[in-house]
């Protein structure tokens, strides 16, 4: 155990000693920054402490899958430990190892909400691949902002209206052949009655 343990935390640390929180660019670390489990199998400490759906909780890993959804075709598998964590930074092992041994890079790419985080989403776009994946948001935040969901979205006057009731207007660009902003007007934000909230 406690050898397991002192390898969780050599991956967090690079070559010179220092911890690895990534690159200046904004480029994720190349191992995760994150605590130890707080439970750990003594028979197979990569497995991780997992409930399954009928609420029994057990060791378990997860099993992932590319799919080529266009052709049905599994394309590649990665087990991981059952954590949502290393469920999700699967997707670039297996994205990497489809493009490397099969020649294979896909346009697009659909997940479920657990995948639409910042990080992978960044990630995707980096590398041209239109993720189909909801953005996982984890509000209420600590700050007490709105959520994006808070935000109507008007398809025939194409503004978003915010909870206050006044409008984001989009200029019509789109930055990086993909993103559109859109904004609110500052004389609406200063004297906005929910800035409080």
């Amino acid at each position: 155990m406690a050898e397991y343990l002192a390898g969780l935390e050599a991956e967090n640390l690079d070559p010179d000693g220092k911890e690895n929180r990534g690159g200046s660019d904004g480029t994720p670390a190349t191992k995760p920054d994150r605590k130890p489990p707080k439970v750990i199998s003594p028979s197979d400490p990569s497995s991780a402490w997992t409930a399954k759906a009928n609420k029994r909780v057990q060791f378990g890993y997860g099993l992932n899958y590319l799919i080529d959804v266009e052709h049905a075709i599994i394309v590649d598998v990665e087990a991981t430990p059952a954590r949502a964590y290393d469920e999700v930074a699967s997707t670039k092992t297996m994205l990497d190892r489809t493009e490397l041994r099969l020649d294979l890079k896909p346009d697009w790419l659909p997940a479920d909400t657990a995948y639409g985080t910042g990080k992978l989403l960044t990630w995707l776009f980096g590398r041209s691949i239109t993720p189909h994946i909801p953005v996982w948001e984890r509000y209420p935040s600590s700050d007490r902002m709105f959520s994006r969901s808070e935000f109507t979205y008007d398809a025939e006057r194409d503004v978003y209206v915010c909870p206050n009731r006044k409008l984001l207007r989009t200029s019509g660009t789109v930055h990086d052949n993909r993103v559109r902003n859109y904004l609110s007007q500052p004389q609406d934000c200063r004297a906005c009655t929910l800035k409080q909230r």
